[in-house]
């Protein structure tokens, strides 16, 4: 099922120790939780006295209730608290899985490792950098040729799956960054042989290609610099 985050959800429940917890009904002001659907998790946040603990749940409408499929953090060292008496539940946007804006970050911040819905949801306007616990690494929105962004701003970079090149949008056109590199100290770069789009070399500049190349049909390539196949 899905994951489902909604405004303003918070219940009482009587349930104690650290297992799923029965659900005692919308706190005034706040939603049920039958706001997630059945069967969906959501992240949720319990607290109990003077402990907390934030994690990812499933709600079951059946039985009105909210498991506690994962701790991510908590008062007891990142591990379920024993409740006691009557503890507060409610949905939550916990850190470990939040996407935001980070000023000292050319992009969007990704943080934890279950991002794939994130992920699966970016468009090729995005420059993703992915942190997974202490390894970093940097992921390209990827589409085919006509997947690109109809209005991209200079410096908007993506994986044109069509021509299985990097390309970078420079302000009036997407120019392809290379070709993959081959051996050890990247001692070989390639190009395909089909081009598959509209190509301008602009006045002043020149480009080189190393041969056989083929323009597909209806495509052309404009050359007001210099172009040189090898």
């Amino acid at each position: 099922m899905a994951l489902v985050v909604k405004d303003r959800v918070k219940e009482s429940t009587a349930t104690t120790g650290t297992g799923t917890v029965t659900l005692g009904g919308a706190s005034a002001g706040f939603q049920a939780f039958s706001a997630i659907g059945d069967g969906n998790t959501t992240f949720y946040t319990l607290v109990s006295g003077d402990e907390w603990e934030v994690g990812v749940g499933t709600y079951t409408l059946s039985g009105t209730t909210l498991s506690r499929d994962t701790v991510l953090e908590s008062s007891n060292a990142g591990s379920a608290i024993t409740l006691a008496g009557v503890s507060d539940v409610f949905c939550t946007y916990p850190a470990e899985r939040a996407a935001y804006i980070d000023s000292g970050f050319n992009g969007v911040l990704l943080k934890g490792n279950n991002l794939s819905d994130v992920l699966s949801a970016a468009t090729s306007r995005v420059n993703l950098g992915v942190e997974t616990g202490t390894t970093g690494s940097s992921i390209l929105p990827s589409g085919t040729t006509a997947e690109r962004d109809g209005s991209p701003s200079a410096g908007f970079i993506r994986w044109n799956s069509t021509n299985t090149t990097t390309e970078v949008y420079d302000g009036s056109g997407w120019v392809a960054v290379g070709g993959p590199s081959l051996g050890t100290g990247a001692i070989i770069r390639t190009n395909g042989q089909t081009i598959s789009e509209n190509i301008t070399i602009p006045l002043g500049t020149n480009g080189m290609s190393i041969g056989d190349i083929t323009i597909a049909d209806t495509y052309t390539v404009t050359v007001n610099g210099r172009w040189i196949v090898i």
